[in-house]
């Protein structure tokens, strides 16, 4: 299946070296994938971007990024065993801080 990813800077600048813009990439994945699949993926193959967003070693997020699909938080879908469909757009932004 083909999915697109967007990552929004700060974090483009760990796939794309330029902190100024959004990065877009298609992936392609098999059929019935997680998110978690993905992000485990995207570890092996871009390793800077991969640390900053999932710790593989405790299977969860960093809290360095938000990760939205199709316009709603992995949170509200099921977190990252939320299954991945075709057209899926997975965006990846930096985690948000308040006080």
């Amino acid at each position: 299946m083909q999915i697109q990813i967007e990552v929004l800077p700060w974090l483009s600048e760990l796939l794309s070296g330029s902190i100024s813009r959004k990065v877009v990439m298609q992936e392609t994945l098999p059929d019935g994938v997680s998110l978690r699949f993905l992000l485990g993926s995207l570890q092996e193959r871009q390793s800077r971007f991969g640390r900053m967003v999932f710790d593989s070693d405790r299977q969860q997020l960093t809290g360095h990024a938000e990760i939205i699909v199709n316009g709603a938080l992995c949170e509200q879908l099921g977190g990252l065993d939320s299954p991945l469909h075709e057209g899926d757009t997975v965006t990846f932004l930096p985690g948000l801080a308040g006080g």
